[in-house]
C-alpha cells in the first residue's frame, strides 16, 4: 500500500525542484493559516472540510451511500463560489499582504515615536474627561473609501487638534478620525461594523466599528470609551481592552513599525532630491573680494534664510 501511495505521488523521482515547490506551498498555507487564525473563518474551514469528508466517505469505494453521495456532489460544485463570498475580507487582506513590498522601509523612527506619543496622549486626555472617540491609523492598505465619507482635514498631527475634533457639541465629534501618511486625513468618517456574532454585547457601535475596519483592512483603531474612561486598541479584528498608557504605546509602536520605517526612507529621499535640485538650479557665483564678502556677511543674531526657516518649520510641524 505504501508503495502504491509513493508511486501515485511520484515520490520516486523527488528532487531539488520538488523540494522547492513543497517549501513554497508550505509557506503559502502557513500564511493563510495565520490570516484566519482566531477568526470565524476557522469554523467555516472546519465545515468545508467536513462536507468534503462526508462526500469522500460516502463514495462507492467506502460506505457506498449512493443517494447521499449524489446529493453532496452539486453542493461541492458551489463551494468555490461560497469561499469567495464568505472569505472576501480574508482574501482581500491576503492579496494586500502578498502585494506589499517586504523590502520597503518607512518614516524616521524618532518622528514616528513623536506622532505616536501625540496620538496616545490625546486619547488618554479624552478618556480622562470621559469623552468618547475613535482614531483609525492606516498602515499598508489605504483608507480612501472611508476617508471620503467624512470631512477632509489634511492637517499635521496635533494633540490640540485631536482633542478638539472629539470635543462634544462640535461638528466633527461624531464619527472616526483617520490618520495616515503622518497626517490627520479626515474626521467624522463612517466605518463598517463587524459581523462577528461571538463579540460580547458589552461593546457598542464605536467598538464594533473599530473592529470592523481592522477586519476589512490592515488598519489599527484606538477606541476611547466615554462610559468607562478607558482606551482600547483593535488590531486585525482583535480588541485589547482597557490598556494602560505605556502598554498602548508599545503595542501601537509595534504595529506601526514597518510604516514608520518606510516613511522615514521616503522623507530622506525627498530631502536629498530637493537639495540636488537646488544645487543644479542655483546660479554660478564668481568669487568676490574679501572686503565684499565681509560686507555681505549677516550680523550675529540675524534671522535665518527662508530655506533654513522652511526646513526647520517642516521638521517641527511633523
Amino acid at each position: 500500500m505504501i508503495k502504491a501511495v509513493v508511486e501515485y505521488l511520484k515520490l520516486v523521482d523527488f528532487g531539488l525542484k520538488d523540494s522547492f515547490e513543497v517549501l513554497v506551498l508550505a509557506f503559502v498555507f502557513y500564511r493563510l493559516l495565520l490570516l484566519i487564525k482566531g477568526t470565524r473563518a476557522v469554523q467555516m474551514v472546519y465545515g468545508l472540510v467536513g462536507l468534503a469528508f462526508v462526500y469522500w466517505i460516502t463514495g462507492p469505494q467506502f460506505l457506498g451511500f449512493e443517494t447521499i453521495h449524489r446529493i453532496m456532489l452539486p453542493l461541492l460544485l458551489y463551494v468555490p463560489f461560497a469561499i469567495v463570498v464568505v472569505f472576501q475580507n480574508t482574501i482581500r487582506r491576503a492579496l494586500t499582504g502578498f502585494g506589499a513590498n517586504p523590502f520597503s522601509r518607512y518614516m524616521g523612527q524618532q518622528e514616528g515615536d513623536v506622532r505616536i506619543s501625540l496620538v496616545v496622549s490625546a486619547a488618554y486626555a479624552l478618556a480622562a474627561r470621559k469623552i468618547g472617540g475613535l482614531i483609525v491609523i492606516e498602515r499598508e492598505q489605504g483608507l480612501r473609501n472611508w476617508t471620503e465619507s467624512g470631512i477632509i482635514l489634511d492637517a499635521n498631527i496635533s494633540y490640540d487638534l485631536i482633542v478638539n475634533v472629539f470635543s462634544p457639541y462640535t461638528p466633527l465629534h461624531d464619527g472616526a478620525l483617520i490618520v495616515g501618511e503622518g497626517r490627520l486625513k479626515a474626521a467624522s468618517c463612517f466605518l463598517p461594523l463587524t459581523s462577528n456574532e461571538a463579540l460580547s454585547t458589552q461593546y457598542g457601535t464605536r467598538h464594533r466599528a473599530a473592529i470592523g475596519i481592522t477586519e476589512e483592512t490592515d488598519a489599527v483603531s484606538i477606541i476611547i470609551s466615554e462610559e468607562q474612561g478607558s482606551v482600547s486598541l483593535a488590531v486585525d479584528g482583535v480588541i485589547y481592552d482597557a490598556l494602560e498608557k505605556p502598554a498602548l504605546r508599545r503595542r501601537l509602536a509595534r504595529a506601526l513599525e514597518p510604516v514608520i520605517k518606510r516613511r522615514g526612507e521616503q522623507t530622506k529621499t525627498a530631502r536629498s532630491t530637493d537639495r540636488s535640485t537646488a544645487t543644479l538650479t542655483s546660479p554660478a557665483i564668481s568669487p568676490a573680494p574679501a572686503s565684499a564678502s565681509a560686507e555681505k556677511k549677516p550680523p550675529a543674531g540675524a534671522a535665518p534664510s527662508s530655506a533654513t526657516a522652511g526646513s526647520s518649520g517642516g521638521t517641527g510641524g511633523s
